[in-house]
């Protein structure tokens, strides 16, 4: 009896524990655009996944990038993300991210996530013919558990300068934050998951059981 309220007590002082601010970070510097894919880095609990095109989308050259040609509609996307391992749970509070379109590239690139199967996008860029740096808020995504997701699509049919008509030639780009200087990043928190409301019952009533075997004793 002890040692089963001594497992609850201790379950009771891990369950808030936070890990550092970096959740998952991809880092394109020095790579050349064409690349297959970004490998990701995770941190204590939390795997990423590569960051990579999806199909219909061929390899770009462009220095610090993942780049892409013929980003010109919906069902084209770039992939990041990551897995959290069993039992703990990811709370993001922002994505830092660079992007770039060509001046026939997409005007405007939606961020989807899977928590909804990515059918609506959480906020947009606005592309222009230069590098954009942009820090999205997460927050409102709440607990994630298990693998999570990141999708970057075109949005609507102007192009980077205004104009309408994005070309099967345009170029979209992600780079780092502010150019090389920071990866693709998304920070936040990561926790135990908490205790179900059953186990803190099932724990009070060992405790209390434990109390009345004492007075008895």
């Amino acid at each position: 009896m002890k040692k089963v309220v001594m497992t609850v007590a201790m379950m009771a002082v891990t369950a808030g524990s936070a890990q550092a601010a970096l959740v998952a970070k991809w880092d394109n510097s020095n790579a050349p655009g064409n690349q297959g894919y970004t490998e990701g880095g995770g941190s204590a609990h939390v795997t990423a996944t590569v960051m990579a095109r999806s199909t219909g989308l061929a390899g770009n050259i462009e220095s610090n990038s993942l780049s892409s040609v013929g980003f010109n509609s919906a069902e084209k996307f770039i992939q990041f993300g990551f897995t959290v391992e069993s039992g703990y749970q990811t709370k993001l509070n922002d994505l830092w991210i660079g992007t770039k379109s060509s001046a026939n590239g997409p005007g405007s690139i939606g961020v989807y996530t899977s928590r909804d199967n990515f059918t609506t996008a959480i906020c947009t860029i606005s592309e222009n013919t230069g590098q954009v740096n942009s820090k999205i808020d997460l927050s409102s995504l709440g607990a994630i558990t298990g693998e999570f997701a990141i999708r970057l699509k075109a949005v609507g049919t102007k192009n980077a300068t205004g104009y309408e008509g994005i070309a099967d030639t345009s170029t979209f780009s992600v780079t780092n934050y502010t150019g090389t200087q920071l990866p693709t990043e998304l920070d936040g928190s990561t926790t135990t998951t908490p205790i179900p409301a059953a186990i803190w019952l099932m724990g009070s009533g060992l405790l209390g059981l434990a109390g009345v075997r004492k007075r008895r004793g």
